[in-house]
C-alpha cells in the first residue's frame, strides 16, 4: 500500500531529476540532491516490480534486490535530511522565517511580489509537513521492503 502511496511521489522525483541533470552539471552544488530524487525514483521503481513479481509468484532476480538496497541507502540519507530540515525549520521562530524569506525576496526583486510574506511562511509549512510526512513514509516504507527481502528468496541465476 505505501509503494502505491509513493508511486507519484516517485514519479515527479523521477521526472525533476531528469530534466534537471543538464542543469546539475553546470552547477555542482544541486548535484546531490538530483543524485538523491533518482535514487528515489529508481528505489520506488523497484519496490514496485518487487511487489509485482511477489504477487504474480515469480522468481525475484539477486539484480532487483541489489538496485532495491543500494537506493534504499540513499533513500534512508534523503529521509533523514528531509526529517532534520523540518525539525530546523519547525523550530525557527516565525519572525525569522519571515526576515529569511524578505532577505531571499530582496535579492531577487521584485519576482515574487504578488504574495505576502505570510502566505509564503504557510506554504513554507505546509511544504514542511509534506516533506515530514513523506520522510517518515519512505522509512517505513523501507523497513518494510527489508523485511519482505528477506522472507523471499532471490534467482540462483
Amino acid at each position: 500500500m505505501l509503494t502505491y502511496l509513493l508511486l507519484p511521489i516517485g514519479l515527479f522525483f523521477g521526472i525533476s531529476a531528469f530534466s534537471s541533470i543538464l542543469l546539475a552539471f553546470a552547477n555542482p552544488q544541486i548535484l546531490l540532491s538530483v543524485f538523491m530524487m533518482g535514487c528515489f525514483s529508481i528505489y520506488i521503481y523497484c519496490s514496485f516490480r518487487f511487489l509485482q513479481k511477489i504477487r504474480s509468484g515469480e522468481q525475484i532476480t539477486s539484480k532487483l534486490k541489489d538496485w532495491m538496497r543500494v537506493n534504499a541507502y540513499v533513500c534512508i540519507f534523503l529521509s533523514l535530511i528531509l526529517i532534520v530540515f523540518v525539525i530546523a525549520i519547525g523550530s525557527l521562530p516565525a519572525q525569522k522565517i519571515e526576515q529569511l524569506l524578505q532577505e531571499a525576496f530582496d535579492k531577487m526583486g521584485d519576482v515574487y511580489s504578488d504574495m505576502s510574506i505570510e502566505k509564503y511562511v504557510q506554504l513554507m509549512k505546509g511544504v514542511s509537513l509534506f516533506l515530514l510526512g513523506l520522510g517518515i513514509l519512505l522509512l517505513v516504507h523501507i523497513f518494510l521492503n527489508f523485511q519482505l527481502q528477506k522472507q523471499y528468496p532471490t534467482d540462483t541465476k
